[in-house]
């Protein structure tokens, strides 16, 4: 029974010892999973953001354009609406010019006739006029004065009446050209002002439309560099994104090697445990008990191995002992263990510690001890 807990305790430490180098392997490949999946959520969630942030985008981009699409509407809206205020204002203009040339025409057609009527009364009387009567006393005007002071007393009193008329017509014209010239200037003052005050009002209209448009290319340049900083920002995130991508490709290789490094373990670990099992059975169905005597180096190893009273063991035959060791160092030499194959020779080198012709001793108290 100790011999074979001696055969199995090599067995635990290499289990214990792979194991050893198993744990750390797998506790590794568990940090760089976990690793894995923190990148993998990371770049889920950069992705979301990514494609919130380019949906804000499209949608402030539309909205720009859009509000700049009325915003033009409105100012052509407007540009007409001036043109049209400004062709009616020369629209009446024109015609208050027109109607004024009209009036003046009236005015000189008047004049006219009031000359004419002038000239008719001094044809008519020309008593009234001296000038006129001092430069006629020709002698053909002295031949025609006794016919002209006949007819001129019978039409005196024509003439009176006549002149009352024309006189009275005079007034009646001077006043309605006097009302008219009135009217037509307050209408030409009135229209002035209203020019004026229209084109105050075009004025002001025209500068509150080049702050607003200014205020517009503002917004615009302010969301340009909005834009432009997005575009740099999701570039940014690109290739963030590029490098996670990459660092996750090149841990995921190293996992891909160490889950092979790890299975090659793990078949090395099975072959090396059947190998053994079969090595265990081959050197407990091989093993013959011979007795021998107990020598010096016996005892201190014995002393060694068993510190309470003496050790019996039971020795092997040489040709099965070299044999189960020669198979060990085969197999040892094959995996390359070079401390493993020292203590294959070293196990080979202790000396035997019974003869054939040893006799079992008495056991003393040591071994009572021991039970």
């Amino acid at each position: 029974m100790k011999k074979r807990r001696q055969d199995a305790s090599p067995v635990s430490s290499d289990r214990q010892k792979w194991q050893k180098v198993f744990d750390p392997l797998v506790g590794m490949i568990t940090k760089q999973q976990s690793q894995l999946h923190t990148l993998v959520r990371e770049r889920s969630l950069l992705e979301d953001r990514i494609r919130t942030q380019q949906k804000r985008y499209d949608s402030d981009v539309a909205f720009l354009r859009e509000r700049i699409s009325q915003m033009k509407r409105a100012m052509a809206v407007q540009d007409m609406m001036r043109s049209l205020d400004a062709m009616k204002l020369e629209l009446a203009v024109g015609l208050k010019q027109r109607e004024a040339l009209l009036r003046k025409m009236k005015l000189d057609e008047a004049e006219l006739e009031l000359a004419d009527f002038k000239e008719c009364l001094n044809v008519l009387c020309p008593s009234a006029n001296p000038r006129d009567d001092s430069e006629r006393h020709t002698p053909e005007t002295s031949r025609s004065k006794g016919s002209s002071q006949k007819s001129s007393g019978r039409s005196a009193k024509e003439l009176d009446v006549r002149d009352h008329l024309l006189e009275d017509e005079i007034k009646r014209l001077k006043q309605e050209y006097d009302v008219l010239v009135l009217d037509k200037n307050a209408e030409i003052s009135a229209l002035l002002t209203e020019k004026k005050f229209v084109w105050n009002q075009y004025k002001i209209l025209e500068t509150n439309l080049n702050d607003k448009l200014k205020s517009k290319e503002a917004e615009i340049r302010l969301a340009n560099e909005k834009v432009s900083g997005l575009l740099a920002s999701m570039e940014k995130l690109q290739s963030s994104n590029d490098a996670k991508d990459e660092v996750i490709a090149k841990l995921e290789s190293k996992i891909a090697d160490k889950e092979a490094l790890a299975r090659k373990r793990g078949d090395e670990l099975v072959r090396l445990a059947h190998e053994l099992e079969l090595l265990r059975r081959a050197r407990c169905t091989s093993e013959t008990p011979v007795l021998s005597r107990c020598t010096t180096s016996g005892s201190i190893t014995s002393s060694l191995g068993n510190k309470k009273g003496t050790r019996v063991s039971v020795n092997k035959p040489p040709s099965a002992a070299q044999g189960s060791d020669s198979t060990k160092n085969s197999e040892r030499g094959g995996r390359g263990s070079k401390r493993k194959a020292d203590e294959i020779d070293s196990s080979q080198v202790t000396p035997k510690l019974f003869s054939s012709s040893f006799k079992i001793p008495k056991l003393k108290t040591p071994v009572k001890q021991m039970r």
